[in-house]
């Protein structure tokens, strides 16, 4: 393992520059300025050129500017160091492009990650090249120009920020993220702040040659006041699989909306968990698109089942608005994963999954709307067991759910549905081996439009006898 140091007034050049063994103490200890790189760009040109094996490490005092681009190339680790103290971490940092349309890119197939490192774009923070990958660990990403973003035009590859900071210093009317060929930005606990003007979009446009991927978790995301994703999603032929998925994320009240163009592909979704600018809605929101319709978490200012026994502070429990298009149909359905939580099957008095919704005029039937539930088998433990509720003839006469009216207590805002049709899903998981006390995964298929019906199924999912 070798290790290449980088400080602002290196000058070091082929293989100078280069440490056999991990250095300590000041970074006076290294001598000469021949000793270290004057940019990281320069060590990742050094000879021997560093490999996955090496680190590179960069003083927080270094401050390197220029005009034109820097290209990061190579499979290594580059971390900021204790100018006096080289073995310890410290943030701070820095390498600084003055052009206004000169971008950092990130090329060819390489792997690295940085850690603890300001990058200050004159442009674009930019990766192409097949299967890169980017790792950004508690670093600060300053975009200075209007039209600035990450450019992510990257055949499979990856984009990863954790704990980090990206700053729009003068805003943009574009969005942050342009991702194409099957790119996947995965972003863990980074703030987004605009110093002036105004943040539109996350996401816009591309999404073509296979699309994007997009992850985000805990994210401070507020700034953006246009849309999650923007300018891409309303073209069937080019615009291909879109899937961003966001948790436990703050979004700003000023934002316009959650997508713009809507989808029209199979592959295209946007599921939002958590995500709210509401201290009390971002314990219980949910928010997923598709193509075929919307599933939007409500309280009791809307349809609940009050009789539930899954409650957050204040004793509020909230149940899952379906919106579907005329585009769900029983053989293409809009699906969702219900929220569940460990049950007791394997007792004869709880060997029964139940489910509940109610709609207002709509006779929901085992054909048209029906609950896929995976649990493991109760003596196997490893095997996972399918059930479901559907009639899989689809051909046939759907039968109505059993009536749970006599059961369940449903509101609107607070006053009892009176007419409408409330139904109860029961999985049967006896067949076989029957099931072990677990934690199953359930999925909700709604296979009939909604469009002036919507049907709402609440959070309680319960274990109960036949």
């Amino acid at each position: 393992m070798a290790w290449y140091m980088v400080r602002d007034d290196g000058t070091a050049s082929a293989g100078g520059g280069i440490e056999s063994s991990k250095p300590t103490g000041d970074w006076s200890t290294l001598g000469a300025t021949s000793n270290y790189y004057e940019s990281i760009e320069d060590a990742m040109n050094a000879s021997p050129a560093p490999d996955h094996d090496d680190m590179i490490l960069v003083s927080d005092v270094h401050d390197y500017t220029r005009a034109a681009d820097i290209n990061y190339t190579e499979n290594v680790v580059v971390m900021s160091v204790d100018d006096g103290a080289m073995e310890d971490y410290k943030f701070g940092a820095k390498e600084t492009i003055t052009g206004t349309s000169a971008d950092f890119t990130n090329d060819g197939t390489f792997k690295k990650s940085f850690s603890g490192i300001t990058f200050v774009c004159g442009d674009n923070f930019a990766m192409a090249g097949n299967n890169v990958g980017i790792l950004l660990y508690d670093c600060n990403i300053v975009l200075n120009n209007n039209g600035s973003r990450f450019a992510a035009v990257a055949v499979a590859g990856v984009l990863r920020l954790i704990n980090s900071t990206v700053t729009m210093s003068v805003g943009t009317t574009l969005g942050l993220f342009e991702a194409t060929d099957g790119t996947s930005i995965e972003c863990f606990y980074t703030d987004f702040i605009t110093t002036t003007g105004v943040t539109q979009d996350l996401f816009y446009q591309g999404g073509g040659d296979t699309g994007f991927m997009g992850l985000f978790v805990g994210c401070d995301m507020s700034t953006f006041e246009g849309y999650i994703i923007g300018g891409v999603g309303g073209n069937e032929s080019s615009d291909d699989r879109l899937d961003v998925q966001m948790y436990n994320c703050v979004i700003g009240a000023d934002l316009t909306g959650w997508i713009e163009e809507g989808f029209l592909n199979w592959s295209q979704r946007l599921l939002a968990v958590g995500c709210s600018e509401d201290n009390a809605h971002s314990r219980w929101q949910f928010y997923q698109e598709t193509f075929n319709g919307t599933v939007t978490s409500v309280d009791d200012a809307s349809v609940i089942r009050t009789n539930s026994d899954v409650t957050f502070d204040g004793g509020k429990t909230i149940s899952f608005r379906i919106d579907s298009t005329s585009d769900c149909t029983p053989w293409i359905p809009l699906i969702f994963k219900l929220p569940t939580k460990f049950l007791p099957l394997s007792a004869a008095t709880t060997d029964h999954i139940e489910m509940h919704m109610a709609v207002e005029t709509m006779a929901l039937t085992d054909t048209e709307f029906w609950a896929e539930v995976n649990h493991r088998d109760g003596t196997d433990l490893k095997i996972p067991i399918f059930r479901t509720s559907r009639e899989l003839n689809l051909i046939a006469d759907g039968t109505p759910y059993d009536d749970d009216s006599g059961s369940s207590i449903w509101e609107d805002n607070g006053v009892d549905l009176v007419g409408w049709n409330e139904y109860k899903i029961s999985v049967d998981t006896t067949e076989g081996a029957g099931a072990s006390d677990s934690v199953p995964s359930l999925l909700i298929n709604c296979g009939v439009d909604t469009t002036s019906d919507p049907i709402y199924v609440s959070i309680n999912v319960n274990a109960a006898a036949a």
